[in-house]
């Protein structure tokens, strides 16, 4: 059960930051517990926590009746709230369990678009950058791996610029994809160079 949490908490984390940009209605925060549930406790301080002097976060805290079967009956417990996880259940399709958190009523798909991938992005971006940075710079890999004798088909445009040049001597072609080459690197680097800068300026 705590394994199934954590990914919950972990999205309520990300409340923070996304939070401050919500409209005028808070974000409804659903927490299905029960004093029967020995696993239950520390996801209930996690929800005390979370609406501490917080008016963007809506906290409800429902008490479901399964666990009254084990023969203690949680005085808060409501067959309303246990029929209600139980629609969520279906909805999710991974049944009732506690502790069990729901964010606004969002499926995981739902809450990875709004939530968890806003706050990716900006790594992601950041990434993706390196990345082409990177894949501009291979080079003496693919010699090595194709003996030296790369095929056309493995061709990135660094070898593609350096067998114009010194082997078939078509320098204009070649200086012209130097040139774009190069420009495309200084348009990666410029962007990743915002993107850091506007990471620097949000915190």
């Amino acid at each position: 059960m705590l394994s199934r949490l954590l990914p919950s908490l972990a999205l309520i984390a990300g409340l923070y930051p996304v939070a401050g940009f919500a409209a005028e209605r808070p974000v409804v925060v659903e927490l299905y517990t029960s004093q029967g549930c020995s696993s239950c406790p520390p996801a209930n301080a996690y929800l005390n926590e979370l609406s501490r002097n917080r008016r963007d976060v809506l906290p409800l805290a429902f008490h479901v009746t399964y666990w009254d079967r084990l023969g203690w009956k949680d005085p808060y417990s409501l067959q309303a709230a246990t029929d209600r996880q139980d629609q969520y259940g279906h909805r999710f399709g991974d049944g009732s369990y506690t502790p069990e958190i729901v964010v606004d009523g969002a499926t995981g798909l739902q809450v990875f678009r709004r939530i968890t991938f806003p706050i990716l992005r900006p790594i992601l971006v950041i990434l993706t950058s390196l990345s082409v940075i990177w894949d501009f710079q291979v080079f003496t890999q693919i010699y090595i791996l194709r003996d030296n004798r790369p095929e056309p088909w493995y061709y990135l445009m660094s070898i593609f610029s350096f067998i114009e040049s010194f082997k078939v001597h078509n320098f204009g072609l070649g200086a012209a994809l130097s040139v774009i080459t190069m420009l495309i690197m200084v348009s990666v680097s410029v962007f990743y160079i915002r993107q850091i800068v506007r990471i620097g300026d949000a915190k």
